[in-house]
Parts: structure tokens; sequence; C-alpha cells
């Protein structure tokens, strides 16, 4: 084994504690002599035991554990001109991926980093190192979709002079966008809750004509099996007394389940 090789035992002392509290993988890779060290077994105990050659190691990642989706761009980033102009810049290499973990033979989100830690030109070492990052990439993404949810939101209701959120399961409801001052926002607030405010409307103002199809929709249990049915929206055109037109809006919220029955009520007046 090479001076450089005969190294990695002593480093192991220092990080591979580290390493094994923080990374699903951890190897080193000498592209000097084209050798890569597993840095920890699966006991985490420090083994520092150079298995295969570097272009070996990335291959079987790239073939073995890369989804196919995202190979190719495993293989730019640890390319040999690539890492050789990351050791020369001093530069760490670090993307996402989805990667096969052997736990549960599934596919998950893992940050792969490539850090230089050799003494260019005469060392170009790497480690190499793998961190589950599901729990990131799942807030993330949360964080797009109520993002995306409001705009969306927002867009829906600029037209509307009454829009509720309803939560099927249990019939709380809140109102969330009305003009302030205007004549049906404060309509809206003389109920304590939208299935009041549907029941006066109903005994009201609706007339014959459109009261059986009106009142199906002011029932909860038959929208939640509609919507749990796989449908995804209800529009419902009706007229008041005043011959006044409205357009009834009732959409499932984005993340609507049947354990989390959330649905968006909304009015607009046609005429």
């Amino acid at each position: 084994m090479t001076e450089t090789l005969s190294n990695y035992e002593e480093m192991s002392k220092k990080f591979s504690k580290h390493l094994l509290n923080t990374f699903s993988v951890s190897f080193l890779l000498d592209l000097t002599e084209n050798k890569c060290a597993v840095l920890f077994n699966r006991e985490g105990q420090p083994v520092w035991e150079v298995l295969y050659t570097v272009d070996e190691a990335l291959e079987i990642i790239a073939d073995t554990v890369i989804h196919p989706l995202f190979k190719q761009r495993f293989l730019d980033e640890t390319s040999k001109e690539n890492l050789m102009a990351a050791a020369k810049e001093n530069r760490g290499i670090s993307f996402e991926a989805l990667c096969l973990d052997k736990k549960d033979n599934e596919y998950h989100w893992f940050v792969l980093r490539l850090t230089p830690c050799g003494n260019y030109p005469d060392e170009i070492l790497f480690t190499y190192n793998a961190l589950n990052s599901d729990l990131k990439v799942k807030n993330r993404e949360k964080k797009r979709t109520e993002l995306f949810n409001q705009t969306v939101l927002n867009q829906l209701i600029s037209d509307f002079i009454l829009v509720y959120v309803i939560d099927l399961s249990n019939e709380m409801s809140r109102l969330v966008l009305s003009e302030p001052g205007e004549e049906y926002d404060i309509y809206a607030r003389r109920f304590k809750d939208h299935k009041e405010m549907m029941t006066h409307l109903y005994e009201n103002f609706i007339i014959d004509d459109f009261k059986r199809d009106f009142f199906k929709l002011m029932d909860y249990d038959y929208l939640k099996k509609h919507f749990d049915s796989g449908k995804d929206r209800i529009v419902y055109i009706f007229r008041d007394n005043r011959a006044i037109t409205f357009e009834l809006n009732i959409i499932k919220y984005a993340d609507y389940a049947e354990d989390y029955p959330l649905i968006i009520f909304g009015i607009k007046k046609l005429s």
C-alpha cells in the first residue's frame, strides 16, 4: 500500500464517527492512484478498505444505485474532467439524485457530495458522501405546493363574492374571501358558519326551480362521496328570487384525502 493510502487508518480515527452519524455512504476517492476506499462498514467500524478503482466504483454506483433518470447527471458530475477541475479550484461538488437504498430496496432522495481533501496537484483526493435528503425535498416541495396553491387560489377567487374553505370530515368552515362592507360580505357574516349561511340562502332566496339541486350541494356527506369517488370539481348555476344568476364552484383542495377532505366553496355573481 502506498504512503498516501497508509494515512487512511489514521484519518479514520478522526472522521469515521462523524461520517457514520451523518452519511449513509462514505468513500475516499484517490484519483492520483485510481483507488477507492470504503471508509466504514455496515456496523460502523472504520475499515478504509480499498475495494475498487475510482473508475470501477463510479461505474457500479451509476449502474446499480443511481436512478436511470439521474444517471447522465451523475456521470457528468463525476467525470474525470469535472473532478480534476474541482480539485484544481478546491471546489466541492454537490447535487441531488434519486438513489436506491438497500435498506428497503426503494429509491430515495440523496444529496451526493464530493469534497476535495488532497494537496493538489500532488494528491487528488475526494471524499464521496451520500446524505439522505427525503425530508428536505419533501419540505421544499411542500413549500412549492403551498405557493402554487396560494397562486391558484388567488386567481380562483378574484371574481368571487364569497369563498369558504370547508373540512368535510368535521364540517368546520371559514370564510376566506369577501369584499369588506359589500352586501354579500355583510350577509355572510351574519351567520356562524357556511352551513348556516347556505341554509338561510336556501330557505329565503333560492327559487323553486333550483331548490332540489341546491339542497344536495348543502349536504356535506353528499359532497364527500362525490369527491372521494375521484371527481375534483362541481360547477352549478342557480338564480335567486331577485332574478340574479350565480355560479357555484366547489373544488377539491390540492392536498385532499379521505382523512383530510378539504374543499374550496365559492360563489360568483354572473348577472
